[in-house]
C-alpha cells in the first residue's frame, strides 16, 4: 500500500460518560521520482465508540446514507474509549488482550441500534461544548458527508428523540407546572404529544435523572424547574425562552 499520512479531529469530550464520536482523515501519497508526494485524495472515516467493560471496547464504523449515519461495520478489541488513539485499531500485542479474552457475555452487551441512537446526543454536546454549528460548511460533520445526526430509521420503528427534544419536553412540563398550576401535567402532555401514559413517564424520567433538565419532585407531587443545562440547551438552538 503507499504510504499514508494521518490528520486526525476529535471533539471535546463531554462532560458525562457514554458512547464517543471520533473522526479521522487519511491523505493518501505515492511516491514519485523517490519523493512523497500527496494524490489529493482523502479518506473520511467515522467511528463510534464505546466500552464493553473487562478490558474490552467496540467501535462502530460509521457512514453517511442519503447525510443520516448507519452502522458499516463493528469491531471489538482490547482498550477503553479513554485510552484509544486510533480509532478502530489496537497494538495486536498479546499482552494488551485481557487474561480470559473476549468472551459470549460479552458479546452479548452488544446493542448497535441502540449505541446508534446516542449519535444525535453526542452531536448536540458537541455543539454545545464546542460552540461550532456541527452542520456548517468547514464542519467536522459535514466533511464526512451527515448532513444530519440521526440515524436512518425503517418504517415502523419508534422516532428517536436527542437532546433537543427532552430540553423542549423540559421546559413545557415546567410551564405546566409553575406558570399554570397543573396538578396533571403528564396527563396534559399525553393529550398534546397524542402519546401514551407509560411512554410520557419515561420521558420525564429521563428528562430528571438521565439529562438533569428538571429539578426534582416532592414525593407522589408533580414539580421541579428547569436547569441551567436545559436553557443552555434550548438557547444553542435558538429556542429562545419567553
Amino acid at each position: 500500500m503507499p504510504p499514508s499520512t494521518r490528520a486526525r479531529t476529535a471533539p471535546r469530550k463531554p462532560k458525562q460518560e457514554g458512547p464517543l464520536l471520533r473522526f479521522d482523515a487519511v491523505a493518501e501519497t505515492k511516491k514519485v521520482d523517490g519523493a512523497i508526494v500527496p494524490t489529493g485524495v482523502v479518506t473520511y472515516t467515522c467511528w463510534l465508540l464505546d466500552d464493553l467493560g473487562e478490558g474490552f471496547m467496540v467501535a462502530y464504523r460509521l457512514v453517511p446514507k442519503n447525510g443520516s449515519p448507519v452502522i458499516a461495520e463493528t469491531r471489538v478489541y482490547p482498550g477503553t474509549v479513554a485510552s484509544s488513539t486510533t480509532p478502530g485499531t489496537w497494538s495486536g500485542k498479546a499482552a494488551s488482550v485481557p487474561q480470559w479474552g473476549l468472551t459470549a457475555r460479552l458479546l452479548h452487551k452488544l446493542h448497535p441500534d441502540t449505541s446508534l441512537r446516542s449519535v444525535p446526543d453526542i452531536a448536540g454536546n458537541m455543539k454545545r461544548w464546542m460552540g461550532e454549528d456541527i452542520f456548517g460548511k468547514q464542519s467536522v460533520m459535514t466533511r464526512h458527508g451527515f448532513s444530519t445526526a440521526k440515524p436512518a430509521r425503517r418504517l415502523g420503528r419508534p422516532p428517536i428523540h436527542d437532546e433537543l427534544f427532552y430540553a423542549l419536553l423540559a421546559r413545557e412540563y415546567d410551564r405546566l407546572v409553575n406558570k399554570k398550576g397543573s396538578q396533571e401535567p403528564i396527563m396534559q402532555l399525553v393529550k398534546a404529544r397524542k402519546a401514551a401514559r407509560p411512554t410520557v413517564d419515561g420521558w420525564i424520567q429521563r428528562v430528571r435523572n438521565n439529562y438533569g433538565f428538571l429539578t426534582s419532585a416532592p414525593p407522589g407531587r408533580p414539580g421541579g424547574h428547569l436547569t441551567p443545562e436545559a436553557k443552555a440547551v434550548l438557547r444553542a438552538a435558538g429556542e429562545e425562552e419567553e
